[in-house]
């Protein structure tokens, strides 16, 4: 699935990116790739990333290409983070490997 590949795709230099960035490390989760609801996730506490691809779409009915539009959440837990320093630290991480990482989708894909 498109949305599954675009997820991964982003997911694994984000993953490369934030290892080591705090003493805990990030949960990365995505939107296509796990169950809607996991046993535990309401005792989620740290820092953690959620990558959600949009359905796919066209801009018209005649195009041949998609678009995906991608939501990418940064999350610190606010008892730990109460001056989001950590937050800001993820965040800028987050953006800075965005912005500048090379992303392998396969070759039927494009950005």
């Amino acid at each position: 699935m498109i949305e599954q590949d675009i997820e991964n795709g982003i997911k694994t230099p984000l993953a490369t990116a934030v290892d080591g960035l705090f003493t805990d490390p990030v949960l990365i989760r995505t939107f296509w790739s796990e169950p809607v609801y996991a046993a535990g996730d309401e005792d989620i506490k740290g820092n953690n990333i959620t990558i959600h691809a949009m359905p796919s779409s066209r801009e018209s009915g005649q195009l041949t290409t998609r678009v995906v539009n991608v939501i990418i959440e940064c999350a610190t837990y606010l008892m730990d983070d109460k001056d989001r320093r950590d937050l800001a630290s993820l965040y800028g991480k987050v953006r800075y490997t965005l912005e500048t990482a090379v992303y392998d989708f396969g070759e039927t894909l494009t950005y």
